[in-house]
């Protein structure tokens, strides 16, 4: 499970979460099901109505229980909200998890949908970054972050090394409706077992030379691969950034590589 964005989480304490964030349902000696929470503490899970069916079947439920929200001292009530995000992942008992081994992510495109001002251009700057991690137990689900083996950067970011796309206010891309602009930037990753990469986009839309009038594209957008996700062929995937009628999508790909 993936944490994306919260806001008056869990405020007046209304569910009380347990110190596990791994949690195991054991039958036989074997682990059949694993649920790995996000590192936030942010939501308590439970097996429920657990049992076999007329088939010899293990059927049941995860529950996943979380509260937002908040009540004030004047009896008023403040909204909230929790937005994650579940993957699964299907193992196969009888064999070996195996390392998924290199995996190249590529920023391909960056192009506007629309805009507020009509046939008027936006001016869109900021930074998407790529990070991957391993895991090194899949008892704790410890993780790792690993290198980049080979990296190839649209441009030198002062944000950090692995920037996929990087653009001060004064240096914005010019979008109009229907434009696009292509990159290369990539990273590849050698994983040593099961892991994830992480894809982080903060754009934003400015209409002044010193930066003072801009508007945000909304919050920052997150995408999580399993590394287990990615076959023989090309993964595709898009990050969105909206804010009233203007809409930018970032375009990426994930591919195995030798």
């Amino acid at each position: 499970i993936f944490k994306h964005d919260s806001y008056n989480l869990n405020a007046n304490n209304s569910v009380l979460f347990d110190s596990a964030r791994v949690h195991h349902f054991n039958l036989d000696g074997s682990n059949v099901v694993t649920v790995v929470e996000p590192d936030a503490k942010c939501m308590k899970i439970t097996f429920e109505q657990v049992g076999f069916d007329a088939s010899g079947n293990l059927k049941g439920f995860i529950v996943i229980t979380s509260a937002v929200g908040k009540f004030n001292t004047d009896r008023s009530v403040s909204p909230g909200h929790l937005f994650f995000e579940v993957k699964k992942y299907v193992q196969n008992l009888k064999t070996a998890p195996k390392a998924p081994g290199k995996i190249k992510v590529t920023l391909e495109s960056v192009e506007c949908l629309g805009v507020d001002d009509g046939n008027d251009a936006e001016e869109i700057y900021g930074t998407i970054t790529c990070s991957a991690y391993a895991v090194k137990d899949t008892n704790s689900y410890a993780t790792r972050r690993l290198p980049y083996t080979t990296n190839l950067a649209t441009s030198a970011c002062p944000a950090g090394p692995e920037n996929m796309f990087c653009l001060p206010c004064n240096k914005w891309l010019i979008f109009k409706k229907g434009t696009k602009s292509t990159f290369g930037g990539s990273f590849t990753y050698d994983f040593p077992a099961d892991g994830y990469i992480e894809v982080k986009g903060d754009l934003d839309e400015a209409d002044s030379e010193n930066c003072t009038d801009f508007d945000y594209l909304g919050e920052t957008q997150k995408t999580y691969i399993l590394a287990s996700e990615v076959g023989p062929g090309p993964y595709r995937f898009t990050q969105y950034f909206a804010s009233g009628k203007t809409v930018i999508r970032a375009n990426f790909k994930a591919e195995r590589v030798r």
